[in-house]
């Protein structure tokens, strides 16, 4: 247990234990999900499943977590799955050089929780479908520019639904686009929020929205 010796005082031998047996599904390895599956495996969750259809390119050096320049061309999954072997052998990591959908629950049926860092609002409502399939909470993250919001969404709450319009595919990050920060920070909150659900903590986010603002450093708290 030296390897997780920095996380005994926030997370007891126990639940790092607990946290072995865990299987954590994160869609989409840029720039959420990189970092996103970077701390789950440096955690040690036992068993990351990862899917992504796309490869790297010069526009994601800017922010995602796996990206230099000598993997430009190369699927962001088959990255991902190499780093993470290099941090964490002791863990299991299954990557999926494609789109998740409804047609993949035999892929995913042992999940214990579902993390949404993709940037299609059909993709994160379809994700919410598939949680509530499975039967196992979602978290659920967004960013755009400074901005950035998270929220967990349990079986059955249907809480992006109140957040996401079905009629549009896109939100203001085609405008705002994405610094190397905002990533990071929003990530480190979903990781946060994963480790609590499969800790069986209660998270304050579920059916609240977290929306940060990281230009003025406004922190807000919606009831949805």
């Amino acid at each position: 247990m030296e390897r997780y010796l920095r996380n005994q005082s926030t997370i007891s031998i126990e639940n790092q234990k607990l946290l072995k047996q865990k299987t954590v599904v994160v869609v989409g390895c840029g720039g959420l999900g990189g970092h996103v599956i970077e701390q789950c495996a440096r955690l040690g969750i036992g068993r990351i499943i990862c899917y992504d259809s796309d490869v790297f390119d010069t526009s994601n050096l800017n922010r995602q977590r796996f990206s230099t320049e000598d993997v430009i061309g190369k699927s962001k999954a088959e990255i991902v799955k190499e780093e993470l072997n290099r941090i964490n052998s002791e863990i299991e990591v299954i990557s999926y050089s494609k789109r998740l959908d409804l047609d993949c629950m035999d892929e995913v049926k042992d999940a214990h929780c579902i993390v949404d860092a993709v940037d299609r609002i059909s993709t994160r409502l379809m994700l919410q479908q598939l949680a509530k399939q499975l039967n196992v909470p979602l978290v659920s993250a967004s960013i755009a520019g400074w901005y950035g919001q998270c929220t967990v969404v349990y079986p059955h709450d249907d809480t992006l639904s109140k957040i996401y319009p079905s009629d549009v595919e896109q939100g203001i990050e085609t405008e705002l686009g994405n610094p190397s920060f905002t990533p990071a920070l929003l990530a480190a909150i979903e990781t946060a929020e994963v480790t609590k659900v499969l800790l069986n903590i209660p998270s304050d986010l579920r059916h609240q929205l977290l929306v940060v603002n990281l230009l003025h450093h406004e922190y807000t708290v919606i009831r949805l």
